[in-house]
C-alpha cells in the first residue's frame, strides 16, 4: 500500500490502527457469527463512514481474510431529497461494483409513512430501513442455506454518533440504558466501527484512493457545492446538506452544543466514550439481574407473577418493567416513564389495566401479569348476540364478522362422555344430545350475562363463574361481549372459540 503523507503520519500507520481498533472490537463484543458461509449485509448510504465500512471489509477480502461472495450492499431510497437522493444510490451502486459485492436497491416512501402513522420522518425513516434490511437478510440466509440468526447487518456507526446520542438523550431525558448510547450489537445489527472516529474513516478511504484501491466516484449535485467537505467534492463520499444546518435534533448536537463543549474538554472524545463504555457495563450487568428475576417470576401459563416482581427494589422494577413492555411493544413504540411509574404504583392491584403504545394492555388478573394486543371490538357482533340468535339441532347460523356456528348429531360411540372429553376443542364442542333436548328443543347463540354459572368438563360436576373462565382464558375484556355464548334454554352449554367445557356429565352422574 502506498504511503499518504497527512499530518506528519503516513496514512498507512492509520490504516492499520483502523483495521486493529475494528478487529479488537468484533472479538470484544462478539459482532460476527461463526457460521463461515453466512451473509453479512452491508447498509451503504454513500456517506463517509458507510463508504469507510465498505472499502474496509473490500480491503479485508483482498487480504484473503474475509469471503467477499458473503457480503452484500444494501441502499435505501427515501425519496426525501430528490435528485440527491437518486444520485446518492447511484454512488453506492458504483461503490459496490468497486468493492465486488452484491448490490440490492430499495425505495420507500417515508413521507407518506409519516402522514398515514405519525411520528417524525427522521424514526420512521430509520424503522423502515431496519425492516427491509432484516427482510433482505432472511432471503440471504435462506439462499445460503443457514440459519437466520447466523446472518449479520453491518452498521457504520462512530464513536461520533454514539456520543451524539449520549447528548440527545440526556437532553429529552433517558434512563440508565439511554445513557449507555449505542450498542455494538442487538441481535443481527452489528456495528463493527463504533470505537472509530470519522476522521480516522475519511482519512482511511483517502488512503485507499492514493493507493489506487478505490477509484473516486463523481456524481452529479449538491456535492459539488462549496459547503461541503473537500472528501465529498471530490466523489471520495457523499454528503447530506441538511447535516450542515441546526434545525434537526442530531445536526445541532452535532455542529452547535458537541463543539462548544469541546471549548471546555477538547479530549471530550475519549473522555466521554469510556464513560459510556462504563454505564454500558453496569447497565448489561443490571439487566442481567433482571433478566434473572424475571425467569423467577415466569409462570407455567407465560404470565408473570406480581408478588414476586414487586419484592424488587425500585431501580431494578422499573427495569423489569420497561424490559416486559419492550418485549410486548413493536418496534417502532416507545415505552414512557409515566407508563412505567403506573404499573409500578399499581403493580399489586388486581384488575389493575393500563393500555401501552401500540395497542397492548399490560393488566393484572389474581396476580397474574400478562401483556397482551388490544383487539379492536366486533361492535357488529355484539350487536347481534345481545339481541340472541336460535340454533336448530340440525342447523347452522352465520354471525358478523365471519363466525359461523353449526349444531348437528353424531353417533360417537356406547362411551360418549369419554369421546365428548377426547375430542372437544376450543372450536369443536360434543355434547349430550338427550341431555340437551330435556332443556330445550334447540340452542340459543347470545352474549354473556352478569353471574352466569357453568359446569366445565372435568370439574366433577362443580360449578364455575363465566366470568373467571374467561379470565383464565385470557380473553380481553374489550372483547368478553364478543364470545359467543351457547345455551340450552338457560343453561350454558357452550363458550364458543374458548375452551371444551360442554354441559356434559358422566352416565353415573345423572338423576
Amino acid at each position: 500500500m502506498g504511503a499518504f503523507k497527512r499530518g506528519g503520519r503516513e496514512m498507512d500507520e492509520r490504516v492499520c490502527e483502523l483495521i486493529e481498533l475494528v478487529e479488537l472490537a468484533c472479538a470484544e463484543h462478539d459482532l460476527f457469527s461463526s457460521c463461515t458461509s453466512a451473509p453479512e449485509l452491508l447498509m451503504v448510504s454513500g456517506g463517509s463512514d458507510s463508504t469507510a465500512m465498505c472499502l474496509l471489509a473490500a480491503h479485508l477480502a483482498r487480504q484473503g481474510r474475509v469471503d467477499p461472495s458473503r457480503y452484500h450492499v444494501l441502499h435505501v431510497d427515501h425519496g426525501l431529497r430528490g435528485e440527491d437522493s437518486a444520485n446518492d444510490a447511484l454512488f453506492s451502486e458504483r461503490l459496490a461494483a468497486q468493492c465486488g459485492f452484491a448490490f440490492h436497491l430499495r425505495r420507500i416512501d417515508v413521507s407518506q409513512r409519516t402522514a398515514q402513522f405519525g411520528g417524525n420522518v427522521e424514526s420512521a425513516a430509520r424503522h423502515m430501513r431496519y425492516e427491509l434490511a432484516e427482510e433482505l437478510l432472511d432471503e440471504l440466509c435462506e439462499q445460503a442455506g443457514v440459519p437466520a440468526e447466523e446472518g449479520r447487518i453491518c452498521v457504520a456507526h462512530t464513536r461520533d454518533d454514539r456520543i451524539e446520542t449520549f447528548f440527545m438523550r440526556t437532553i429529552v431525558g433517558t434512563g440508565p440504558g439511554g445513557f449507555a448510547s449505542i450498542a455494538f450489537r442487538n441481535g443481527c445489527v452489528v456495528r463493527p466501527l463504533l470505537d472509530a472516529s470519522r476522521s480516522q474513516l475519511r482519512d482511511f478511504i483517502e488512503a485507499q484512493a492514493e493507493a489506487g484501491f478505490f477509484e473516486p466516484i463523481i456524481v452529479e449535485g449538491a456535492n459539488a457545492g462549496g459547503e461541503f467537505s473537500e472528501g465529498a467534492r471530490l466523489g471520495l463520499w457523499r454528503e447530506d446538506a441538511t447535516n450542515f444546518g441546526s434545525e434537526g435534533f442530531r445536526a445541532f448536537v452535532r455542529n452547535e452544543l458537541i463543539p462548544l463543549a469541546k471549548t471546555r474538554n477538547p479530549s471530550l472524545d475519549e473522555t466521554l466514550s469510556r464513560t459510556i463504555d462504563a454505564i454500558a457495563d453496569e447497565n448489561e450487568m443490571l439487566q442481567q439481574q433482571v433478566e434473572a428475576a424475571l425467569g423467577a417470576a415466569t409462570r407455567e401459563d407465560g404470565t408473570f407473577d406480581a408478588n414476586s416482581l414487586a419484592e424488587l427494589e425500585p431501580p431494578l422494577l422499573r427495569r423489569a418493567i420497561y424490559t416486559l413492555c419492550k418485549r410486548a411493544l413493536p418496534v417502532a413504540e416507545r415505552i414512557e416513564r409515566k407508563h412505567i411509574d403506573a404499573i409500578a404504583e399499581n403493580l399489586l392491584r388486581d384488575g389493575f389495566a393500563i393500555d401501552l403504545p401500540g395497542a397492548v394492555r399490560f393488566s393484572n388478573s389474581r396476580g397474574r401479569i400478562s401483556l397482551r394486543a388490544i383487539m379492536e371490538r366486533n361492535s357488529e357482533l355484539e350487536e347481534t348476540l345481545v339481541e340472541g340468535v336460535k340454533l336448530a339441532i340440525p342447523g347452522a347460523v352465520e354471525l358478523a364478522g365471519g363466525v359461523r356456528i353449526a349444531a348437528w348429531v353424531v353417533a360417537p360411540g356406547s362411551n360418549a362422555a369419554a369421546f365428548a372429553r377426547d375430542c372437544s376443542t376450543a372450536t369443536r364442542v360434543f355434547l349430550d344430545a338427550q341431555l340437551v333436548s330435556e332443556k330445550a328443543s334447540e340452542l340459543t347463540i347470545s352474549s354473556r350475562r352478569p353471574g352466569e354459572t357453568l359446569q366445565p368438563l372435568g370439574m366433577a360436576g362443580a360449578t364455575k363463574k363465566l366470568s373467571d373462565l374467561l379470565i383464565d382464558a385470557k380473553v380481553d375484556a374489550m372483547r368478553r361481549d364478543e364470545i359467543p355464548i351457547v345455551r340450552a334454554g338457560d343453561e350454558i352449554v357452550w363458550v364458543a372459540t374458548v375452551a371444551p367445557f360442554p354441559f356434559q356429565r358422566r352416565q353415573e352422574d345423572r338423576r
